[in-house]
């Protein structure tokens, strides 16, 4: 159809202030169409792949107008990114412990002659990651590098190695991914049994959110250790550091975590002081939208501390369903922990959010079968596959499936060798679309097949295991689902196996080339032999 010659000036004008921006066109903005203008618009077509003709169309005039609006977000993203950079950097060169990591290192080259059999024939944490160290040096994307390092300095701390994660935090080149660093240095520290290592380096964190963060992390260790009266003077520090906080939602967050530290570490009366501190923060300093959230991270806080009444009561206030199901998930999982079964399915079918339901549904029939509650939890799995088999998206669908056959084996080994249990559980696992989720699940069964003394079948489904494990595309992908089998089955006091699959992972590790997926394999692998190899982490100060 023919165009006005006002509809035809306006899109010419239209199109002129969209090449003005990009700076292909330096002409006035006078709607004519002339040579400038169509050379102007045959330079854009070049630079993005176009047929190359300088004609003018609504279609034009509205792809120019989303790249324009496209580059001025990315112009204000950048922006952004660049004032976070610079106000982290000042942040780290204010203070004297944290000046020197932004002291850059020469320029590193990997030994390209370095012998790495050696470690791999009698491996152990402290060669393998100064393997992974030299690896990181062949990675020549700062961000890929980064995230490397960042994984690496976590395995280092672990084994005890402080001096190498320092310098591998000097190695990271983003002064915000410092920060991190830092928080999860204290994490590795507390994870180690080193909780007075762990509040110096917290200390040392200059951005207050990072330094709450860290303090939280640390908490939540302690929380689970047996000597839990420390943990009174971190969440004290924490709070002296919320004072530093402007944000009052931030606040009431961290408030809310404090609690659920406290609860579980058995301070219950300490915990409830918090959360009225959270509650009145909400009352006092949050409106809008905001009300919301911070609802939702209340009513968790009382679903960690065992009073879900009073997150029940909560949730009638959030008008957000997604804001809702998060406090259901916490609700219905705290109630499944303190033996309450039956308000936990309670809870769970009023998730509306099929996945969801699915799994924390499968997560209770769990908790039914190791109280031998069997009956229970076979009503309980039931509800959870029927609601699997309505979940659209395959992933979701394919994990909802992994944690349904999970629950299956575990009835299965409480009920002993034959049971049906064991039939459904290989046929849930089946459904799973995904590779790694399937070869998990039958490893997990075949554990379950070992703690009911059934050894025969239980080799039988590890065969299959190892069959679906070999077509794993991604070696990197192989060696994070190892870790994760190596713990189940330390958690089940099967310490042979877990060597055994401590060994594969080695060996997977040791046919990456790649240098980003080789530095993150050989700090993992480290991880899970200090964890195998050494009673948990705790053990591993002075390694070989």
């Amino acid at each position: 159809a023919m165009t006005s010659p006002a509809t035809q000036n306006a899109i010419v004008f239209k199109i002129q202030q969209a090449l003005r921006k990009t700076g292909l066109y330096k002409g006035p903005l006078d709607g004519k169409y002339g040579p400038a203008t169509r050379e102007a618009i045959r330079r854009y077509q070049k630079l993005h792949g176009l047929k190359i003709d300088g004609r003018i169309s609504e279609k034009l005039a509205d792809l120019l107008d989303t790249g324009s609006k496209v580059d001025s977000l990315l112009r204000r993203i950048d922006r952004t990114r660049n004032d976070s950079i610079r106000s982290a950097r000042e942040a780290l060169s204010s203070r004297p412990e944290t000046q020197h990591l932004l002291k850059r290192q020469e320029t590193e080259r990997a030994d390209p002659l370095r012998d790495a059999n050696g470690c791999f024939r009698k491996p152990a944490a402290a060669c393998l990651l100064r393997e992974a160290a030299e690896s990181a040096k062949a990675i020549y994307k700062n961000e890929m590098r980064d995230w490397a390092l960042g994984e690496l300095l976590v395995a280092q701390t672990k084994a005890g190695l402080a001096e190498e994660a320092v310098t591998t935090t000097r190695r990271i080149q983003d002064p915000r991914l410092i920060m991190v660093a830092l928080k999860n240095i204290a994490e590795a520290q507390a994870v180690a049994n080193r909780v007075d290592d762990a509040l110096i380096t917290a200390e040392t964190i200059p951005d207050p959110l990072r330094k709450a963060e860290a303090y939280i992390a640390i908490a939540r260790i302690q929380s689970k250790q047996e000597e839990t009266g420390h943990i009174f003077a971190t969440i004290a520090r924490l709070h002296k550091t919320l004072e530093t906080v402007d944000d009052p939602l931030k606040q009431l967050f961290f408030l809310t975590r404090a609690a659920a530290a406290l609860a579980e570490a058995g301070y219950r009366q300490k915990a409830r002081t918090y959360l009225q501190e959270a509650e009145t923060l909400f009352q006092e300093k949050l409106s809008g939208d905001s009300r919301e959230v911070a609802l939702r991270y209340i009513a968790i806080a009382f679903a960690d501390i065992d009073q879900p009444q009073r997150a029940l009561s909560m949730i009638k206030d959030i008008r957000d369903v997604s804001e809702r199901t998060p406090v259901l998930v916490r609700m219905a999982t705290a109630q499944a922990r303190t033996g309450e079964t039956t308000a936990a399915v309670s809870t769970a079918k009023d998730i509306s959010t099929l996945r969801y339901r699915a799994v924390v549904l499968s997560q209770i029939a769990v908790d039914q079968a190791k109280r031998h509650d069997t009956t229970q939890a076979w009503r309980t799995i039931h509800m959870a596959s029927d609601a699997a088999q309505d979940i659209k998206l395959p992933f979701a669908r394919s994990f909802a499936y992994s944690n349904i056959s999970r629950a299956f084996a575990v009835i299965g080994a409480t009920e002993g060798p034959g049971s049906p249990a064991f039939a459904k559980a290989s046929e849930a696992i089946e459904k799973t679309t995904d590779d790694r989720l399937r070869a998990q699940g039958f490893w997990f069964i075949a554990l379950q097949h070992r703690l009911a003394g059934d050894i025969a079948t239980a080799q039988k489904v590890q065969d299959r295991a190892e069959k679906e494990t070999r077509e794993l595309k991604s070696l990197l992908s192989k060696i994070w689902m190892f870790n994760d089998i190596a713990e189940e089955y330390l958690k089940s006091d099967e310490k042979i196996q877990a060597g055994a699959i401590l060994d594969k992972a080695i060996h997977a590790a040791r046919d990456i080339t790649n240098a980003w997926e080789r530095t993150r394999a050989l700090a993992k692998v480290a991880e899970m032999w200090l964890i195998v190899r050494t009673n948990g982490f705790r053990t591993a100060q002075r390694l070989p």
